[in-house]
This record gives structure tokens, C-alpha cells and sequence, in this order.
């Protein structure tokens, strides 16, 4: 198994930063297939994926904003094991993905915190590799945070 995985945030202004991060793992296996030793991609490896975004925050660092998009290739390198499993994998491979999330938050008043996180901006129809469930489509999440 090979593989690497990147992160980096940079300041571009005083209150904007831009972020991101990539991850790729590749990986075979010797494996038994209708009694012959054939040489395969590893089980339910994620494909390669990349997150980035930026980040505002206020000057006084009350109030906050993020957008962020999420990448990832197509899962197509199967082992044996992937192809039979219809139920978790689709046939060829799990599709790649982007996603978009924006992000909104800040102090109200001292200790309470309100954000508010739209997820899944474009609806997009996605999966996990390997996991079965197809994640929500658009959805909205409002956090309360208070601190004494």
C-alpha cells in the first residue's frame, strides 16, 4: 500500500485564508479468484480526494464565513471482493463527486455562538466507496454553542 496525504492553510489577507488538503492511497493484494493467485487492487480503497476552501473572519473575530468544496475520482480499481458486493458498490465503481457546503457564524452576544451550515449546496447524488448509503442531499444545520 502507497499513498499520501497534503494539508496547508495560507493567510492571503488579514481576515481571509484559503485552505485545502488531498489524500490518494493505491495498494494490491495477492488474492485467490476461482482457485487461481491473481494480484489485486485492495479492497474498498477510497479513490483520490481533495477539500478546499476558503475562510473569512472579522476583524474582532466575532463572525465568521466558509465555503468549502469537496472532490473525489471515481473508486474504478476493484478487487474481486468489491465487484460482488452490489449492494455497497455499483457496478464499474462508485462515481466520482463534488460537493459545496458554505458556512456562517459568530458571537450573537458573550458566550453564545449561532452558525448556520447549508451542506450539499447543488444536491448532488453521492456515496462513500465502499459504505452503501448514499450521503443527504442539500441540507441546512444551525448550531448553537454557549459557553459560561
Amino acid at each position: 500500500m502507497n499513498g499520501v496525504e497534503l494539508g496547508s492553510r495560507v493567510r492571503v489577507l488579514d481576515d481571509v485564508s484559503l485552505y485545502g488538503s488531498f489524500a490518494w492511497v493505491e495498494g494490491t493484494a495477492d488474492s485467490i479468484v476461482d482457485g487461481e493467485q491473481i494480484r489485486e487492487p485492495l479492497s474498498r480503497i477510497q479513490p483520490p480526494w481533495a477539500l478546499v476552501g476558503a475562510r473569512w473572519n472579522s476583524s474582532d473575530g466575532r463572525w465568521w464565513g466558509e465555503l468549502e468544496a469537496t472532490f473525489a475520482g471515481d473508486a474504478d480499481r476493484l478487487a474481486a471482493r468489491d465487484v460482488a458486493d452490489t449492494q455497497r458498490i455499483p457496478p464499474g465503481g462508485t462515481p466520482g463527486y463534488e460537493v459545496l457546503a458554505l458556512r456562517v457564524g459568530g458571537e450573537v452576544v458573550t458566550g453564545l455562538d449561532v452558525g448556520l451550515a447549508v451542506e450539499n449546496v447543488t444536491n448532488q447524488d453521492y456515496r462513500l466507496h465502499g459504505s452503501g448509503v448514499n450521503e443527504p442531499g442539500t441540507n441546512a444545520i444551525v448550531t448553537l454553542d454557549y459557553r459560561l
